[in-house]
């Protein structure tokens, strides 16, 4: 069995490894790559978008409602990016959804 004073010697030899590793701290957020690479992910397909409505609008029947439906598009995207870019302190739901995960 392992005593209390071993316990607390380990769990202090982890965080010491853990706070050794450049970038990652017991607090960093664990979602955040995922979040980079989503945020990623929505930056080319705005542009793909973005791009490709250029190319074709001479070909749409309302083209002044397919450029506000891009500016939605575009708003949309820099609005989210920013709040996401906050961490997860501007997503209120991550942090919610951690806290209720750990007092189980």
């Amino acid at each position: 069995m392992v005593g209390f004073t071993e316990k607390v010697t380990t769990k202090a030899r982890d965080t010491e490894m853990v706070e050794s590793i450049p970038g990652l701290s017991r607090t960093a957020d664990p979602d955040a790559p995922l979040w980079r690479a989503a945020q990623v992910f929505r930056l080319v397909t705005v542009v793909y978008a973005v791009s490709s409505h250029f190319s074709t609008v001479q070909h749409y029947t309302d083209e002044g409602l397919s450029w506000i439906l891009i500016v939605v598009l575009v708003v949309w995207s820099l609005t989210s990016a920013l709040l996401l870019s906050r961490g997860p302190r501007g997503r209120r739901w991550s942090s919610r959804s951690t806290r209720s995960r750990r007092s189980h």
